[in-house]
């Protein structure tokens, strides 16, 4: 009876705020009177309620995954997604909640740099799509080129081995999580679930701070893409480093699409890159022996459609494991 759940913090006052479930949920008629009476909603269906600056509203069911739900506003709103005790995959002991911020989709990407958990025997990706005909590319370590196509409020799910690394890239913006799998999961021995966001490649910084958590062992990984600024050096607290030990990723047709690395650490450090127009992305994450956390290091959240109008007559976007953040919805051409 553990909740798939998504919080909707309010940042504006008198926010319309629209909700349409890919479940069966129920939810205040009106979420400014303490009294209000319910409804339920079932998959596809939707309730618009106003909510003001600070105002939260928490969204729950059990037995459900709201894997691609979407949140429609006339303003601004923060979007918490997860679960209260999720098994990935389901099945598989032991359940740990999971909790990630989602991104607006005007925020998604088309490329990405995936790299691996260290400390375990593998990881989960899930994929969100917000427009058909999407379709997906990705390349893991050696092994075949997948390609998969998505239609708006799908989603997909993918495992991968101990320390590959992949690229994916997609035709539309896709949303893509990552999610630390459960102890028992593929012989593994230590680790529970975990999820963070997965930067696309347009929106990775130049420099970002992370501190660890309590855990018993702490990671980072970093990638780059393989861009006229990658040189191999990392500048880790002030000090310019070589490293030696990058994996390099490609993109299917064999081409180098960058470059990853991961370490143990602890405590509080700064990640920059060696030239000053240079991008990187980082993930930090640690593991107990029944435990884990992991979350983006830091990104950019700059808006990668122009020229974009809110329309609530369209799907607006979808996230991980727990539901989705959605606040516009544009295509490519700014629409």
């Amino acid at each position: 009876d553990n909740k798939g759940e998504f919080l909707i913090v309010g940042c504006h006052d008198n926010s319309r705020v629209t909700i349409i479930p890919t479940g069966t949920i129920t939810l205040p008629i009106d979420a400014q009177d303490m009294n209000s009476s319910t409804i339920t909603l079932t998959a596809g269906q939707n309730h618009s309620l106003v909510l003001h600056s600070l105002q939260t509203l928490l969204i729950f069911a059990p037995f459900i995954d709201l894997t691609a739900s979407k949140i429609l506003s006339n303003q601004p709103l923060t979007i918490l997604s997860g679960h209260e005790a999720s098994q990935v995959p389901f099945g598989f002991y032991d359940a740990d909640p999971i909790i990630t911020q989602a991104l607006p989709t005007i925020q998604w990407g088309k490329q990405f740099l995936l790299s691996p958990h260290s400390g375990r025997s593998g990881q989960n990706y899930r994929i969100i799509a917000s427009m058909d005909n999407t379709v997906i590319i990705r390349k893991c370590g050696s092994n075949s080129m997948v390609s998969s196509t998505l239609h708006a409020e799908q989603w997909s799910e993918f495992y991968t081995n101990g320390t590959i690394y992949c690229s994916v890239v997609s035709n539309n913006p896709i949303y893509v999580a990552q999610l630390g799998v459960s102890t028992n999961y593929n012989g593994g021995t230590i680790g529970d679930p975990s999820i963070n966001t997965v930067a696309p490649m347009e929106q990775y910084l130049n420099s970002v701070q992370y501190t660890t958590f309590t855990a018993t062992s702490h990671y980072y990984s970093v990638v780059m893409p393989n861009d006229e600024y990658y040189n191999g050096n990392l500048i880790f607290d002030g000090s310019l480093q070589t490293i030696s030990g990058w994996y390099t990723i490609y993109y299917s047709d064999g081409s180098i699409a960058g470059y990853g690395y991961s370490a143990s650490t602890n405590g509080s450090h700064t990640i920059t890159h060696p030239n000053e127009q240079g991008k990187l992305f980082v993930t930090v994450y640690g593991w107990t022996r029944h435990g884990g956390y992991s979350y983006a290091g830091g990104m950019s959240l700059n808006p990668l459609a122009t020229n974009c109008e809110l329309n609530l007559d369209k799907q607006a976007c979808q996230l991980p494991e727990g539901s989705d953040v959605c606040m516009n919805d544009c295509n490519s051409e700014g629409q």
